[in-house]
């Protein structure tokens, strides 16, 4: 497992999300058209007229971004939904690839605010959610991640 979230990264964390989220449509639409270009496969996943689907996707990161304080219950959380099947129709490369379209749509929306400082705070705590979430998937042996 990965190191928790320092305090410090939390409120860089929240604090970058809190000047993007006025523009959560724009931050949506950049995420997604950045990560069909980089895996066309997920359209599949997440098909334009599938707005539920799309709906939950921001959802689950704003859920994520507001909670990261209250880590260990986060942290139970998320391997809950690991166990229940989240990344059953994701690869581990495809999960990469969601954390490279996600750093690459919160950049272009922070613009000049966005640092080294804020880019380290997101990755540290995008690789802290996602293997948490893949530490709970790995307890479904039915389910193995490739």
């Amino acid at each position: 497992m990965f190191d928790r979230i320092t305090p410090h990264e939390m409120a860089v964390v929240r604090d970058s999300y809190n000047r993007v989220a006025k523009r959560s449509p724009a931050l949506t639409h950049a995420f997604f058209t950045r990560l069909f270009e980089h895996v066309p496969a997920l359209q599949g996943v997440f098909p334009v007229a599938d707005t539920d689907k799309r709906a939950f996707a921001a959802s689950f990161f704003r859920f994520v971004v507001m909670h990261l304080r209250s880590d260990e219950a986060l942290h139970v959380l998320l391997e809950q939904f690991g166990e229940r099947g989240l990344l059953d129709h994701v690869s581990i490369a495809q999960i990469d690839a969601i954390g490279l379209s996600m750093l690459g749509a919160l950049r272009e929306l922070e613009g000049t605010s966005w640092t080294v400082e804020t880019s380290s705070a997101w990755e540290h705590a995008y690789t802290w959610t996602w293997s948490t979430i893949r530490h709970g998937a790995r307890a479904r042996p039915e389910q193995p991640l490739t």
